[in-house]
């Protein structure tokens, strides 16, 4: 699904509002961690790590999709930083953050190795969604060639 785009785009419009794609890139995200929590409640099987990642990739098209059914343009610069930050959270939120208070509720040591970790991994993730966003939102946002009459 590719979106056509107006002939002279202009690209000095003021930047759009990315509260809207954050929180449905996150809406998506928990669709996913719900759906994988009725599989393993009714089933007994939990799902990979890889779907994890797969679930940010798909929330964070989903997203994409959404802004270039509003937009019908690629992202500005300032955007992009804001929604790679909503996208990011989304991430860390159920990377880092769920770990984060696993780890203080069930009183599991914090020793340095897991602090390091943990800063690692967000640097990790963030590196992710820079990525992604940098790289596969352009592409599901280029535009498509129109016909030549």
């Amino acid at each position: 699904m590719f979106f056509l785009f107006a002939n002279g785009a202009i690209r000095g419009d003021a930047p759009a509002s990315m509260w809207r794609y954050s929180i449905a890139c996150f809406l998506t995200m928990t669709s996913i961690v719900l759906v994988a929590s009725y599989v393993r409640s009714r089933w007994g099987f939990g799902a990979p790590v890889i779907v994890g990642y797969a679930g940010i990739v798909i929330s964070i098209i989903f997203a994409a999709l959404l802004f270039g059914r509003d937009h019908r343009r690629q992202l500005l610069p300032a955007e992009r930083g804001r929604f790679i930050t909503g996208c990011f959270l989304t991430l860390w939120f159920y990377n880092e953050f769920l770990a984060i208070v696993s780890r203080s509720l069930t009183h599991a040591g914090w020793t340095e190795g897991k602090v390091i970790d943990g800063i690692l991994d967000t640097g990790i993730d963030f590196i992710l969604v820079w990525a992604i966003i940098r790289y596969g939102m352009a592409w599901v946002l280029r535009p498509v060639p129109q016909p030549k009459p």
